[in-house]
This record gives C-alpha cells, structure tokens and sequence, in this order.
C-alpha cells in the first residue's frame, strides 16, 4: 500500500480510501481461512464470503480514512495463522515441523503489526487463547508453537520501535507504546455529558448500517448457546433458554434506539422493525428442530465444535468490549473492529437455519424478507442521511468545526 502511495502524484480523499476498500476486502482471506480451520463445511466459507463483501466490509464506517482496516487485515491474518498453526497435525519430518513453526512465526509478525497499528488489538488475546485451550495438539506442542509466536511477535515489534524512535525519539516511542496518549487526545477534556453523547453518536451506525448482519449474528448467538447446552444434559427443550441471551440483547437495544435513534433510519419505522425482530427470535427459539439434518449444512454438532466454531467469535466481541470499556473515547470508525467476528457468527446463523428451516418454504421467505427490509433500512441510512463518510456538505461543515476546536492555529 505505502508502494502504491508513492506512484500517485497527488493523493487525494478518494485514493486513500481505496486502500482502505482493498484491505477491507482482502480481509476476506484469512476471514475464509479461520473458517476453514474452525467451521470447515465449504456452504459455511461461502457464506463468509458473502456476508463480508455484502453486508459487512461495505459499511461506511469500515472505509474510513483511519487504521482500523489496516488493522483488521493484519489482525485477522494473525488469528487465521495462529489458529492453523495450533491445528496441524505434528509430524516426525524436519520439513513439516519447519513450516508449522514458521507459521508461529509468521502469526506473531501480524499480531505486532496489528498492534502497531492500534493498541485495541490487545482484544485478540480472548480468541487466541481459546485457540489454544481448543488445540488438540499436546501441551508440550502447544506451548513450543505459542513461544514461536512471541518470538515473531518481539522481533517485529522490536523492529517498529527501534524505527519510531530513530524518527522521533523517546516522545514517538511513548506515543506509540499507547503512554500518556490520553493527555494527548482532546477528547480527554470533553466533559462526561460530552463523552456519553459521542459515544452515543459513535454506537449508533452499526445499528443503522449492519442490520442484516446483526440479525443473523444473534441467530448464531442463539443457536451456538442451545446446541452447547444439548450436549450437557439429557433433556434436550432446556437448552432452549439460551435463546434468552440474543432476545435480551435485542429487548436493550430496541429501548436504546427509541431513546437515541432517529425513526426515519429505519424506513417504514424503528418500533415494528424490532418489534418484528424480537418476534421472529422467540419463534426460532420453540419452534420444532429438523430431525435429520442435511450434510451439505451441517451445522456444528460436538462441544468442542461448537466452542470452536461460536466461542472463538463470542470471545473476539468479548475481548473488544473489554478494551473499549476503559478506552478514552469511542467513534463510528471503531465499529469496524467489531466486523470479522459478527461475521463469523453470522455465517453460524445462516448454517443453522439452512439445517433447521430448508424445508419450510414459507419461514425461509419471511426470514428472506425481513433481511431485506433490513438490508435496504441500511442502504438507505448509509447513502441517504447525512454521515461523515459521505462527505457531503453539513458533514465537511462538522468536521471542519471540529478541527477548529481541536487543532491549535500554529500547528
């Protein structure tokens, strides 16, 4: 990317955003790969696929002129690599050993990229360690592949520090190591009714343009819960109750948008959008199970399959929230952070409901319709209503206003 940069004479808005869509895109391929690893059915891959380059990498938001798409490349390669590395089968060849270490190696050099880029990346721990948790390989083997990664890790991240400080010295060192960063950012002298606005501000996009995926995340949610569950008892209609997890969400949200959100986002109303949604979640819940489910969607059926497949997910939401909670501010461009694993989760839900509902016609064409509503609700929101990212003018006015209140005039 810095390569092409340097061919462009003049850099404008527009191509430096391009890099941001390639790398949104080429995100997809380790997307694939932890698929490959963790879900394995190639329905499942392509449903990745889909949901990333359709309902997720599009977002506005994920195409800001910022860190985060360079970060979720390099983030997301790093957890593809380690999670392949912590996979393979352990052979006696010298050659194959070699490779899987270089793998290790490979994995921790992401990690400190991705690190160097934002310091959130500290969230991949949950997932990474679930990894390896989940391994099958033998502690001695795991533990040889992790100390592989922290040396890829070390060398790489020693190397950025050792160039920021040749370029700027102990200041640029500490900006970069994530020291004293929050007596630099302007937003720490915001007062709290300041911040609770723009983290309002900075939540709500995800609810305008990511609906479809949402929706589908929270069926994975559900589903991943209730066959977890199944495994652990006899009786198999308790594990219903997992279904609880994804209407509670659904039951916050809904009352957080009807305080905060604007109706005309979600085309033909905010109240029966949700209300519809929470409606279609309960039904899923006690409707009856297929009894003979289809191989070509089979969704995940162990426990250890099921933590693989819903767990290493659940644990990338869980480890961003957790850096964010005490992070010194929030915006939309952060909501990019939260794609990859919303996909992976998604692309659960669809294979539980292509294994539970492919021979109900008319439940599948109402799930189908209201994806639709909600992928149009957020076509609409994203291109129509005023939005940073789109660049028109009350927005250049906003951020204009911003950088007079925030840059000094001799800088």
């Amino acid at each position: 990317l810095a390569v092409l940069l340097r061919f462009i004479p003049e850099p404008t808005v527009l191509t430096i955003r391009f890099l941001s869509v390639i790398a949104g895109v080429l995100t997809l391929a380790p997307l694939l790969l932890l698929g490959v690893t963790s879900q394995g059915q190639r329905t499942q891959l392509v449903r990745i696929a889909g949901l990333w380059l359709l309902a997720a990498a599009p977002t506005i938001f994920s195409v800001y002129i910022h860190a985060q798409p360079i970060q979720l490349l390099l983030l997301t390669s790093g957890l593809a690599l380690f999670w392949w590395s912590v996979q393979s089968p352990t052979q006696s060849r010298g050659s194959a050993v070699s490779r899987q270490w270089g793998i290790a190696v490979l994995s921790g050099v992401f990690f400190a990229l991705a690190f160097g880029a934002r310091k959130t990346s500290l969230a991949a721990g949950l997932p990474a360690l679930s990894m390896l948790l989940l391994s099958t390989l033998p502690w001695r083997v795991r533990f040889r592949t992790l100390a592989w990664t922290v040396v890829g890790f070390l060398i790489t991240f020693g190397g950025l520090t050792a160039e920021i400080w040749n370029w700027y010295g102990t200041p640029g060192v500490r900006y970069f190591l994530g020291v004293e960063v929050a007596g630099i950012d302007p937003n720490t002298t915001a007062s709290p009714e300041e911040r609770r606005s723009a983290l309002i501000n900075g939540v709500l996009p995800i609810f305008r343009e990511g609906r479809p995926l949402l929706f589908l995340a929270l069926i994975g949610l559900g589903a991943g819960v209730e066959r977890f569950l199944s495994t652990i008892g006899e009786r198999k209609f308790w594990s219903r109750i997992g279904w609880g997890i994804p209407l509670a969400i659904t039951w916050f949200a809904g009352r957080f948008l009807l305080e905060h959100e604007r109706s005309e986002h979600f085309a033909f109303g905010l109240w029966p959008f949700w209300l519809i949604m929470g409606a279609t979640l309960a039904i899923l819940a006690v409707s009856a199970r297929e009894s003979q489910p289809d191989d070509d969607h089979a969704f995940p059926q162990s426990r250890r399959a099921i933590l693989s497949t819903a767990g290493i997910p659940l644990l990338w939401l869980a480890g961003i929230v957790l850096v964010y909670a005490s992070w010194i501010k929030f915006t939309a461009n952060y909501l990019a952070e939260f794609l990859p694993p919303l996909t992976l989760l998604a692309a659960l839900g669809g294979a539980w409901l292509a294994t539970e509902y492919r021979r109900r016609i008319p439940v599948l064409v109402l799930l189908g319709a209201f994806v639709t509503w909600g992928a149009y609700a957020s076509a609409r929101s994203g291109y129509v209503f005023e939005h940073t990212g789109t660049f028109d003018r009350l927005s250049l006015e906003h951020t204009a206003a911003q950088l007079r209140r925030q840059v000094p005039k001799d800088a």
